[in-house]
């Protein structure tokens, strides 16, 4: 389903430390976003499932993060795409490949996103849309809430 890239949950140390890493440098060092916004208790948390994608060399290409239901979503997030693997349907295959792990972990219910609004089309092209609403700013970042329906 994932050619390109070994996709696989956090079930290690050392998945967990290069999903930190690299979301760190997505949104941390490229987006400014500030280190205590974009690390919460989420992360620490056990049913929050994190899950990272990999190249054949092991280079971490990318990680996200889908949040155990809550008003009968799914909610994903954190979903980063080192700058060099990005333009490639990396982004496409890291969304679906949350989506698909957070199915496996609670069955099939909607998903809910909070994109940056630059994105939105890009989401759109996956099957989410907009709700109802005005943008917002998150960390300082204008984004819109997006749900997909199973």
């Amino acid at each position: 389903m994932f050619d390109a890239i070994s996709w696989r949950p956090c079930e290690t140390a050392a998945d967990l430390r290069a999903h930190f890493r690299l979301r760190r440098e997505v949104f941390v060092v490229e987006q400014a976003v500030d280190i205590a916004l974009e690390f919460d208790e989420a992360d620490f948390d056990d049913a929050t499932l994190a899950y990272v994608g990999y190249s054949g060399t092991g280079e971490t290409v990318a990680a996200g993060r889908a949040l155990a239901p809550e008003d009968g979503h799914i909610h994903l997030g954190r979903l980063a795409v080192a700058r060099q693997w990005r333009g490639r349907g990396v982004g496409r295959q890291l969304v679906e490949c949350g989506e698909h792990y957070a199915r496996l972990k609670w069955g099939k219910l909607p998903f809910a996103l909070s994109a940056q609004t630059h994105a939105i089309g890009f989401y759109e092209r996956l099957g989410y849309v907009l709700v109802p609403g005005e943008p917002y700013l998150d960390a300082g970042i204008p984004h819109r809430d997006m749900i997909k329906q199973p």
